[in-house]
């Protein structure tokens, strides 16, 4: 025992007893004054715990255990050597175990090169999910996309910009990371026509067909944003799957195309007859158009049926190469001759791709026009069992005098010719409408 380190005396005792009390007060004596000073102001209180929860955003900002990962096997024109979509406001739709359902951010921001994903997988972000929810949908924003063609960046109509679309599955998460595999799959249409002093122009609109499941084998350092795997065989054979699912089962039980005039009408009737939801972006119609000059020019004002073939395309697989074209332009490129020879032809396009705006569809070319609804939302989503009827009737008219009002070539379909109408979505769906 330490005798030195205990007081020897009756005074040396009660001097360390009376140093004990006022230390005991001391502390007391503080405490009662930050209690005081947190009631006489509020605002101090709130600094304290807005640090407390600041600590705690820090920590949540951290990988989560739900992943998004995103692969694209787009469709493209020759001579693509990149396709940049910057995108916005990346979420998910989480439904928890008690029956409440709320979107969680993922991402802000990010930019990602499409042709950089081919049977590769990227991941764009992370959030915590609890063990026990199901994730169903995942929504975000596409603000711009461009494409690198022969050298050249190039600025790109995208024919929706903002996507949901739903996850197939519905798992319960029940792993301690699991993640959503989104495909996008888009087929960048390339636009050629001749312009009205007989120069050839091109315009690019960006069609979306996505599609996304869950991914329960996620491999170890996937979890950092950026990070590049290989996809599995099994995960091509899913995506593969959803893809022929997700609109396998809506039909196009009528279809009608005609031109009067300047006046070109089609309507589209579609039909879910699964038992799930839908998603449709859009439509695209493939065929051999007329053209006709809408202004002067040193041209003959209306073109012969120029040989063009349609671009219609197949379901693309994961791992065919993306710089593959979708379309054939070999009878493109020589915009200058119709109009030197005096022959009256031009370049047209072969195929139009047309927005959904409700039940309308709006005719998009990428070419600066004023289209109805353009950059805005475009899809429509069909309930199992319910049938909706999309149309379009006025001008079809391709812009391609920068400065002018008005289209300068007018577009219409040839009557007995033979047309392909592709839904894209989920998925997509073709079918084959004979123009009156």
């Amino acid at each position: 025992m330490n005798y030195l380190a205990r007081p020897h005396t009756l005074d040396e005792k009660m001097a360390a007893r009376k140093s004990m009390q006022y230390g005991v007060g001391a502390a007391a004596l503080a405490l009662a004054i930050i209690a005081l000073a947190l009631v006489a102001n509020p605002f101090l209180a709130s600094t304290i715990q807005s640090g407390t929860q600041n600590k705690s955003s820090t920590q949540s900002h951290q990988a989560g255990n739900f992943l998004v990962l995103l692969t694209d096997p787009p469709n493209v024109p020759q001579g693509t050597t990149q396709l940049n979509m910057t995108y916005t406001s990346l979420s998910l739709h989480v439904t928890y175990a008690n029956g409440s359902t709320k979107w969680v951010p993922v991402s802000d921001s990010s930019t990602v090169n499409l042709l950089a994903l081919v049977n590769v997988s990227q991941t764009i972000g992370s959030a915590n999910i609890p063990v026990g929810s199901t994730v169903n949908t995942i929504q975000f924003t596409i603000s711009s996309v461009s494409a690198k063609i022969n050298g050249q960046t190039l600025p790109v109509t995208t024919l929706s910009n903002q996507l949901v679309v739903p996850i197939k599955g519905g798992q319960v998460l029940n792993q301690t990371r699991s993640a959503a595999l989104l495909d996008l799959t888009p087929t960048l249409v390339q636009i050629r026509a001749t312009n009205s002093t007989g120069g050839a122009v091109s315009y690019y609109v960006l069609v979306p067909s996505a599609t996304a499941i869950i991914k329960s084998n996620v491999g170890q350092g996937q979890e950092n944003v950026g990070t590049k795997a290989q996809l599995d065989q099994s995960d091509v054979n899913e995506l593969e799957h959803a893809h022929q699912t997700g609109l396998g089962n809506v039909t196009i039980t009528s279809a009608t195309l005609s031109t009067t005039g300047n006046k070109t009408s089609i309507s589209v009737t579609l039909k879910n007859q699964g038992s799930s939801n839908a998603t449709i972006f859009g439509l695209t119609l493939h065929g051999n158009f007329s053209a006709t000059q809408s202004s002067p020019s040193t041209c003959a004002r209306t073109s012969s049926t120029k040989s063009s073939t349609s671009s219609t395309t197949t379901a693309s697989e994961h791992g065919h190469q993306g710089n593959q074209s979708t379309q054939n332009t070999s009878s493109h490129g020589q915009g200058q001759e119709g109009c030197n020879a005096g022959n009256g032809e031009h370049d047209h396009p072969d195929t139009i791709p047309f927005k959904v705006n409700g039940t309308s569809l709006a005719p998009l070319f990428g070419d600066g026009s004023d289209h109805e609804g353009a950059g805005a939302a475009s899809s429509v989503t069909l309930k199992p069992g319910q049938s909706i009827t999309l149309s379009f009737t006025g001008t079809i008219g391709l812009k391609t005098e920068g400065g002018q009002h008005g289209p300068s070539l007018v577009i219409g379909s040839i009557s007995g010719g033979s047309y392909t109408i592709r839904l894209e979505g989920e998925g997509f769906q073709t079918a084959q409408v004979v123009a009156t």
